[in-house]
């Protein structure tokens, strides 16, 4: 078991922001060199707009803390 559904849980966001970040994170480890929308969607199943879109969202900061 990973701790990081136990963390996004914890933190109280919403469930589509859950599912990404647990899309996002073993992605984002696993990308050698630069990290950016292309290379995102060439490692993972998602598309790279979908990776732009969700860059172009506000994090509810105050939730995180």
């Amino acid at each position: 078991m990973t701790i990081l559904p136990v963390l996004l849980t914890l933190l109280n966001l919403p469930a589509a922001q859950q599912r990404f970040f647990l899309h996002l994170m073993p992605v984002w480890q696993a990308i050698p060199g630069r990290i950016n929308a292309l290379n995102l969607s060439r490692y993972s199943g998602l598309h790279e707009r979908t990776f732009r879109r969700w860059f172009q969202k506000a994090l509810p900061w105050n939730t995180l803390q």
